[in-house]
């Protein structure tokens, strides 16, 4: 797996690329399941709410389809991060990772990355 350049296209199956959901941009957030429940809450009630192509303060937001997704291990538990997956619909779920807390964030990063890579088609990405 190398680093992607512009104009690149991510490592997935043609046949399975053109059924991704297609964004502008897609938002990053690399989230711990269990200790930031309120964090990404609080961000969806602030500036998440304008990405929204409905709100009616931000103009550019009816012109791109942006994406927010929270990427989360194992760390939490799994009925709870199910529910809120559900209701929220922008939360993934890494089925094979689980992040300590005292550490660095860097193989989060990477796997949170590698998810948008693997969920979505986009021209922006941000982490």
């Amino acid at each position: 797996a190398g680093v992607l350049g512009p104009g690149d296209e991510a490592a997935v199956d043609s046949e399975d690329a053109g059924s991704l959901p297609t964004f502008d941009l897609v938002v990053v957030v690399p989230s711990h399941g269990r200790a930031h429940v309120e964090d990404r809450q609080t961000i969806r009630s602030s500036w998440a709410q304008y990405m929204d192509e409905s709100a009616a303060n931000c103009t550019p937001c009816r012109n791109r389809t942006v994406k927010i997704i929270f990427v989360v291990g194992q760390e939490g538990d799994k009925e709870q991060m199910a529910a809120e997956a559900e209701a929220s619909d922008d939360l993934g779920i890494l089925p094979d990772f689980r992040q300590d807390r005292s550490k660095g964030s860097a193989e989060m990063t990477q796997r949170s990355i590698r998810y948008a890579l693997e969920h979505f088609k986009f021209k922006l990405l941000l982490k």
